[in-house]
């Protein structure tokens, strides 16, 4: 294992010590900047590889990707060099991380993203893996494309594919076997799914987090409303803090909205909409706008006139008061959204986003509203 320079180490101790988010991605950055000005590619691997892991976790995939991709090339060009013990299996459990991640980004090309995954499978199978993790990916990426028939198939080779070291935990495969039924509409299956979850059988460092937003919806879709506003007290708490957390908001917000609590989903909008904002992931920003856009509707609907919102001064709807039109901020969003979505439907080779964009007036119609009662 490579010793890291004083300088550097301290840096890294530092970061070490620092909760997940923008700041801990800092310290990093710093630190690489120096190992690179002195052309100390050990030193500037090493800490690389612990860039990955504080962006993945701070939501910063445009990050992650990059110095995975640094490390990966390293790694391939020299591997008696930075072949120490556990680097490969180390890469190969992160490339998970990334290769799901691709989607996230329109201009990533589907022959891009699939030629990312068949490598993966490569390298998987060259150490013997059963390749589960490689199927779980598969399964997940062409649901975010929106292809359902390799989606399927995908879904069918991972349940008869043994684990192994490579699997992720087991809250986060049952955390996606929920989030595979919800999206073909199987809502008691879903809630099936998510029994060990809601149950504490099975957690991890993000689940229940994100699994309580699904679930939500699925309550929601049953008309079980009483116990989908229990996950919302329990769950909201859990990810209103870690910007790196704001990609499963939006859930809630939308639960709210839907239920008729418009004033709490506009105070929880008001809270992480700058966050939302700032995000370099595209998907997080296009699912969050897509919610708040929802909710202004609605509020346009109530002759709402104005929203207090944070927009930097550069930007056209910002106010010295931090109030919004919401006519105006409808309008902005909507354009956003239909930017993003055309952007990531043309990439996709289908109209999922588009369709799903425009059926936002046909929530409305199905509200279902249920009070959430401020228990202080």
């Amino acid at each position: 294992m490579h010793e890291l320079p004083d300088d550097i180490a301290q840096l890294s101790r530092e970061a070490y010590a620092m909760p997940d988010g923008p700041t801990k991605v800092t310290i990093l950055e710093e630190a690489i900047r120096i190992a690179d000005s002195r052309n100390d590619l050990d030193s500037a691997f090493v800490v690389r590889n612990d860039l990955i892991t504080a962006a993945s976790n701070a939501g910063l995939p445009e990050v992650k990707v990059l110095a995975f991709s640094w490390c990966l090339s390293q790694f391939d060009s020299d591997r008696e060099r930075f072949g120490y013990y556990g680097t490969e299996s180390e890469l190969l459990w992160k490339y998970k991380w990334v290769v799901g991640g691709l989607t996230s980004f329109p201009q990533i090309t589907k022959v891009q993203i699939f030629e990312m995954l068949a490598d993966m499978r490569r390298r998987y199978e060259s150490v013997g893996s059963t390749l589960h993790a490689v199927y779980d990916e598969e399964r997940s990426i062409t649901m975010t494309i929106a292809d359902d028939a390799a989606c399927k198939a995908a879904h069918k080779q991972l349940l008869k594919t043994p684990r192994d070291h490579f699997s992720n935990c087991s809250a986060c495969v049952q955390d996606r076997l929920v989030s595979h039924y919800k999206y073909f509409g199987k809502y008691e299956k879903a809630y099936d799914a998510a029994k060990p979850i809601l149950e504490q059988r099975m957690k991890c460092a993000t689940v229940p987090h994100r699994t309580y937003g699904k679930i939500m919806w699925v309550l929601y879709k049953l008309d079980r409303l009483e116990e989908a506003m229990k996950l919302h007290r329990r769950g909201y708490p859990m990810i209103a803090t870690s910007p790196g957390h704001v990609t499963y908001v939006d859930d809630h917000i939308e639960f709210l909205v839907v239920t008729d609590n418009l004033t709490r989903a506009v105070r929880l909008t008001e809270k992480h909409f700058p966050v939302a904002f700032a995000s370099t992931d595209p998907s997080t920003r296009y699912y969050f706008f897509k919610t708040v856009l929802l909710l202004m509707d609605c509020l346009r609907d109530t002759k709402t006139r104005t929203v207090k919102m944070h927009f930097a001064s550069d930007h056209p709807l910002h106010d010295a008061k931090d109030r919004v039109s919401v006519g105006e901020f409808y309008a902005w969003l909507l354009a956003e959204c239909r930017s993003t979505a055309a952007a990531y439907d043309a990439r996709n080779g289908n109209d999922a986003k588009m369709k799903s964009l425009n059926d936002l007036p046909n929530l409305k119609k199905e509200m279902k509203p249920f009070p959430f009662v401020n228990r202080g």
